[in-house]
């Protein structure tokens, strides 16, 4: 039953952002240019854009169509984050089970192969024979996916502790009635899982780029 539980969340994170962005291409699409921005489409807008200036500069111009896969990466966690936490039953997010988060470790090694080959061509994959080049690929993987999975879970067991220990028999019955404990639950789950999850997905976004252009040659020019 869990795991049409992961596959509900998933479909409707991927329906809600695909529903949105064909909303915000539509009115980017018909903005007048003496109009400026307001809004949710601004800070969008704003967001996008800085993206785009830091796959530039850290990757080059030729970079830049993929940030809307980044960005879809983006909402997509934090849409499964918020979900599962704000609504729960029947949504539950894949980011509680290491597996998911290994698979975008190891999307993310298949990335730095491929980026490596685009620089420096295929036979640059022998170097990897050699011990230190490998550790190297290897910690990269382990840092970016424990990273991911221990931010995010750490949310989810703070909160589980806290509603665990809400619902012993040592609370007092007064506290439950008048939804005391409620109150004290809504700060923590904006904190956990909209604030710190979206910082968390910042960081693991910009270290996974930072990985890439690792394999940049060192005479690298942007145009």
């Amino acid at each position: 039953m869990e795991d049409w539980n992961i596959i509900l969340t998933i479909i409707t994170s991927t329906v809600i952002i695909s529903f949105f962005s064909f909303i915000f291409a539509f009115k980017i699409k018909n903005h007048s240019v003496e109009k400026p921005l307001s809004g949710f489409s601004l800070l969008l807008f704003f967001f996008f854009q800085q993206i785009e200036k830091f796959l530039e500069r850290a990757l080059g111009p030729k970079f830049i169509k993929f940030a809307p896969i980044i960005i879809y990466f983006f909402f997509y966690v934090l849409l499964n984050t918020m979900l599962a936490s704000f609504i729960g039953d029947p949504f539950v997010s894949p980011f509680q089970f290491p597996i998911f988060v290994l698979i975008y470790g190891v999307l993310l090694v298949l990335c730095i192969l491929l980026t490596r080959i685009y620089f420096h061509g295929f036979r640059s994959l022998f170097a990897y024979l050699n011990p230190m080049e490998l550790m190297s690929l290897v910690s990269s993987f382990i840092s970016i996916t424990f990273r991911l999975f221990g931010n995010l879970f750490a949310g989810y067991l703070i909160l589980g502790l806290f509603y665990e220990k809400i619902n012993s028999p040592g609370i007092p019955e007064v506290l439950r009635s008048f939804n005391v404990l409620a109150l004290i639950a809504l700060p923590l789950h904006f904190y956990f899982d909209i604030f710190s999850a979206t910082l968390h997905i910042t960081i693991f976004i910009m270290l996974s780029i930072t990985y890439l252009s690792i394999n940049r040659p060192a005479n690298f020019s942007k145009n």
